[in-house]
């Protein structure tokens, strides 16, 4: 049986790890936003130019690439220290 110490480690490392895998995704998905036009890097100065058909294309598959990071990430996450959670009790019960 797991003790709760243990709980709470692995619900930590899924929120940190789900955390970073949300920053970077967010990083892509604030790419393609630029990409598609939409001015959300304009309070630091940075103003898109106006897009074509192409550019807003592009930015727009971008942006689903970064949704797809987070989402994807955050649950590789949650699966990833599952398993190992599993596999350490898994352990323990056969020594």
């Amino acid at each position: 049986m797991p003790t709760w110490v243990k709980s709470f480690k692995a619900a930590t490392a899924v929120v940190v790890f789900g955390l970073l895998w949300a920053l970077i995704g967010l990083v892509v998905l604030v790419g393609g936003l630029y990409l598609m036009g939409l001015p959300v890097l304009g309070g630091i100065g940075l103003a898109p130019a106006t897009p074509g058909i192409g550019g807003f294309v592009l930015g727009a598959v971008v942006t689903v690439v970064g949704l797809a990071i987070m989402l994807l990430g955050f649950l590789a996450s949650f699966l990833k220290v599952t398993v190992e959670s599993v596999v350490d009790e898994v352990k323990s019960l056969r020594m």
